[in-house]
């Protein structure tokens, strides 16, 4: 049998005659015609219809139909109805020995018997042919009878079953029954209504293609294809959107240079291969651009890529080449330019967008540039503009920024040094510069206390330390502040979060600088844990430390720093001293280049 053969060429019943004896052919024609049939049955395939086939009633109280009692010569159509004709209610009458037709898939067969079905309660049958190309669903017309009806179910023939059983595992090859089989496993999630002209059997076989493209342009289009018998236009959101710098950028490799040639054409050395005249490089130009900058006509050619070779163009070397119109010489001269910006310092105060002044020495000083990024820097110097007064050594500070600054950080300090001295501006270590009082200048006495540096130890306390004391960035109170290190180091290494500190100065301990970790911050506390921290009382581990010195009068031990006035007395005596001594004060002998004058406040006079 040929392969994927829907009928059933190679049949067993013509066979029968030339297979039976010829005793038993003319002894028991009936036995050899049975076999026959019989075979015939074998080899012909069953359907189910579902056709209108209206029969002739009798005008009974009860559902009788009129049949006949027999009117071959067997009697084998005894009790057989009379169905009305074709067209008077009956449309699915098929005749035995005509051919029948699917309307959709073409397949044809011969009626061999029309069982009836209909009469025990069932859907009518017909015996036929074999053509397993009938599909299930479709209708059927009588080649003969005109008769049309629907084709329930296509049941094949045990001889073309066994003979083609392997073939069935073919889409082309298999019945209708068992081709639902196969959509239902391939095809679950495809509609059973597709296009017209489009076989199941092949889309079957080919559905891999459509599951291999899902979701791609070509997959919807086949989908458009298979389902409504259309030819889809894709077309993707991407395709009409904006996009910001979507454009084809590229970045040419270009020089730019100065014509040193009066009535030079620079458009015509477009396509001409140029070589510099010191470095050999050579190039060929593949575009030219004229400008100005200030007085001076740049001309800007753009360079082929792969026909560069060489170390490359440099400043100031030339080239020449031939104009087209007039086959005059051009030489231009190669010029510097800025392609980037290497910041040494990186100044103060700017912002984004200020002009940088860039040296108009350099080029043709024409190159601009301007701010681009600024970053956040640090307190450098201190210029004190206006001194105050009563401030003292250790005092803290604090500072207010400007409110229209941006991204600052509040800063704190404390004041190390007051008083000073007046230097002149020339004055230098090896030779120095003093300031000369003028004439009449008023003399005065300062009285100065004896101190104490430390003569009684205190108890030692251990760090980490709570300092009661104020300072005037958190505080204008005296409060306690913990934990505090006397070093940097031991702070930071508090510091198990991020290893920072931050400083401290207290008012009361003028010239100490404590650290604290910045993880563990406590300011201007009420109470601290004693037993936690050490109360700090000294650096040096003194209490006296800075006491005035008494004699056992009870006196004070005095420093006396003289100062004096110089006056004119006479036109005789240019100058004199005039010293103010406290009462009490022994003599003072001193040797002077000019005379002098003791003063003495008490009521005694002068001595």
């Amino acid at each position: 049998m040929a392969p994927f053969d829907s009928a059933l060429p190679t049949k067993i019943s013509p066979l029968i005659d030339g297979q039976v004896p010829d005793f038993i052919q003319s002894d028991h024609p009936v036995f050899v015609e049975f076999l026959k049939q019989y075979y015939k049955f074998l080899e012909s395939a069953e359907i189910t219809i579902s056709g209108t086939v209206d029969e002739v009633l009798l005008e009974t109280a009860t559902t009788n139909y009129l049949v006949l009692d027999g009117t071959n010569f067997a009697g084998l159509n005894a009790a057989d109805r009379v169905v009305l004709e074709t067209g008077s209610g009956t449309t699915g009458k098929f005749e035995v020995g005509e051919t029948i037709t699917g309307s959709t898939s073409g397949a044809t067969a011969t009626i061999l018997v029309d069982a009836e079905g209909e009469r025990a309660g069932k859907k009518a049958r017909l015996f036929v042919t074999a053509n397993q190309k009938f599909i299930e669903g479709e209708t059927i017309t009588g080649g003969t009878s005109s008769a049309t009806t629907t084709l329930v179910k296509y049941r094949a023939n045990p001889v073309q079953n066994i003979q083609q059983l392997l073939e069935y595992q073919s889409p082309d090859n298999t019945v209708d029954h068992f081709l639902n089989a196969f959509r239902d496993s391939f095809l679950d999630s495809i509609p059973l209504s597709l296009a017209d002209g489009v076989s199941k059997r092949k889309l079957i076989k080919s559905i891999r293609d459509l599951y291999a493209a899902k979701g791609t342009s070509e997959g919807h289009k086949l989908f458009f294809r298979i389902l409504l018998g259309q030819e889809a236009e894709i077309d993707y959101p991407a395709k009409y959107m904006m996009r910001l710098s979507d454009g084809n950028w590229s970045t040419p490799t270009i020089i730019r240079c100065t014509s040193d040639s009066t009535g030079a054409i620079p458009s015509e050395m477009a396509g001409q291969t140029i070589t510099g005249a010191s470095s050999g490089t050579t190039a060929q130009i593949i575009g030219v651009l004229s400008f100005n900058q200030g007085t001076d006509t740049v001309v800007q050619f753009a360079l082929r890529e792969d026909s560069i070779e060489g170390s490359g163009f440099s400043i100031s070397e030339t080239f020449t080449g031939r104009t087209l119109s007039t086959e005059t010489t051009m030489q231009f001269t190669v010029q510097g330019i800025v392609t980037s910006v290497t910041i040494n310092d990186g100044g103060i105060l700017y912002d984004v967008g200020d002009t940088v002044n860039i040296d108009t020495n350099i080029g043709n000083g024409q190159a601009s540039a301007k701010v681009s990024q600024i970053s956040t820097g640090s307190i450098s110097e201190v210029i004190i503009e206006e001194t105050g007064e009563n401030y003292k050594i250790g005092d803290s500070l604090k500072f207010t920024n400007d409110s229209t600054d941006s991204s600052t950080s509040s800063a704190s300090g404390f004041v190390s040094v007051v008083g000073g001295r007046i230097l002149a501006e020339s004055s230098t270590s090896t030779t120095p510069e003093h300031i000369l009082n003028e004439d009449n200048t008023v003399a005065q006495l300062t009285k100065q206390k004896l101190l104490l540096d430390g003569t009684s130890v205190a108890t030692a306390a251990v760090e980490p330390y709570a300092v009661f004391g104020t300072h005037r960035k958190y505080s204008d109170s005296q409060t306690y502040y913990y934990p505090l290190y006397l070093t940097e180091a031991r702070a930071k290494a508090a510091n198990t979060t991020d290893g920072t500190a931050h400083v401290h100065v207290f008012d009361q301990f003028p010239g100490i600088i404590f650290y604290m970790p910045s993880d563990d911050n406590n300011h201007a506390k009420s109470t601290y844990d004693s037993d936690k921290y050490d109360l700090f009382v000294t650096k040096q581990k003194t209490v006296d430390s800075g006491s005035e010195i008494l004699l056992e009068t009870d006196f004070s031990l005095l420093q006396v720093q003289y100062q004096y006035q110089q006056e004119s007395l006479n036109p005789v005596l240019k100058k004199s001293v005039r010293i103010l001594l406290p009462q009490n004060h022994p003599p003072i002998i001193h040797q002077f280049h000019f005379p002098i004058l003791f003063v003495n406040h008490s009521p005694h006079g002068c001595r």
